[in-house]
């Protein structure tokens, strides 16, 4: 039986929401606000969503979040030029990664846990020792910010997109160049790794998304298509397929073989600024700037609910590990949780864990 929650939410001058996501665990909500200097985690199983720790000591905006894979520490990136490492038990800060010359732009965590990586506006990535918090190696030889960095799942290698229009493999091991994958004329907003490793994918402000052989570097496809910049790229989780969201409104599947596309879901009135596979791979979900996320049947095409509720873009999206509900956070700042068999909304996260800076604060309930 649905439990149906009262919506609860607070109107406040901050920083609208910009990031949502939920733990490995699915127990809790990270949520990134947009020029916010903090992390906030809310405990999402209960009766209504509760705050748990903020995560404060950045002194500037918070662009990008990645959890550690056992899921008891989270890694930021900030634009005050530094990454920090936190516990999730008790909110503490474990480490500051404290190197680069400029904003951090985008932050991973490898696969076994042991290192994280850094991409900057500085034209660098960097490689970090968990344990020591020392840089391990500094990826340069870009002329232009790294705004999405990734590690392979087997944690050998690392890839890098940079705004000069080109993505880079390098070797974790001897911090070596592996591979130059060139050939999009504009910025690279959005680099994946398939799951086996084999391929990767890169998406472009010059409207295209490319797939690119790991082991050779080259080029396997271009998913051409799209009449405005590729936003975002996603993998299926078994691989077949992939995922592209655009700024002309539309998401698009693509078959990963043939390079074929597949199904345009149209719906949108504005850009397309996030996509996800759910973990089953049955359904899609993307958020746009019309203010709405909408749940789409893989196989079909066919909407199958519209999430409205938003008063502005709905600028994240995620899927909970068990596939059940659905998080969307907006720039009106606030967070909803849906129920994904029912299309229902099930709670709005309040806007803060503290209330104290803000001009006015006035609760809402209906």
């Amino acid at each position: 039986m649905l439990l149906v929650i009262t919506p609860r939410s607070w109107d406040c001058e901050r920083s609208p929401v910009t990031t949502v996501s939920y733990t490995p665990d699915g127990q809790d909500i990270l949520i990134l606000r947009d020029f916010g200097q903090q992390a906030e985690l809310w405990r999402s199983q209960d009766e209504q969503p509760r705050a748990i720790y903020n995560f404060a000591g950045h002194t500037r905006g918070i662009n990008s979040a990645s959890y550690a894979p056992d899921g008891k520490t989270i890694l930021t990136g900030s634009d005050d030029g530094t990454a920090k490492l936190w516990d999730i038990a008790s909110g503490q800060l474990l480490h500051t990664f404290q190197n680069h010359r400029k904003g951090v732009t985008s932050v991973s965590y490898a696969p076994d846990g042991k290192t994280v990586l850094t991409g900057s506006v500085d034209s660098t990535a960097k490689l970090w020792d968990i344990a020591s918090g020392q840089v391990l190696h500094t990826f340069q030889s870009y002329s232009d910010a790294v705004y999405s960095v990734s590690y392979a799942p087997d944690g050998k290698t690392v890839l890098t997109g940079s705004g000069d229009g080109t993505t880079k493999l390098w070797d974790i091991a001897s911090g070596q160049l592996l591979h130059t994958f060139q050939g999009q004329s504009a910025s690279i907003r959005s680099v994946s790794y398939a799951l086996d490793g084999k391929t990767i994918l890169t998406g472009s402000l010059d409207h295209t998304a490319k797939l690119w052989d790991t082991a050779s570097g080259q080029l396997l496809h271009t998913f051409q298509g799209h009449r405005d910049a590729v936003l975002n790229v996603s993998f299926a989780p078994d691989g077949k397929t992939i995922l592209t969201g655009s700024a002309d409104s539309t998401a698009k599947l693509w078959d990963t073989a043939s390079g074929q596309l597949l199904h345009t879901f149209q719906g949108h009135r504005d850009a397309v600024l996030n996509v996800s596979f759910a973990p089953d791979g049955k359904t899609i979900l993307t958020g746009s700037v019309d203010s709405t996320a909408k749940l789409w049947d893989t196989a079909s095409g066919q909407v199958l609910h519209t999430f409205q509720g938003h008063s502005n873009s709905v600028s994240s999206v995620s899927y909970a590990p068990d596939g059940k509900t659905v998080l969307t956070a907006s720039i009106d700042n606030t967070i909803k949780l849906w129920d994904i068999a029912t299309g229902d909304l099930r709670s709005t996260l309040p806007n803060s864990l503290h209330t104290g800076g803000y001009l006015k604060c006035e609760l809402r309930t209906g």
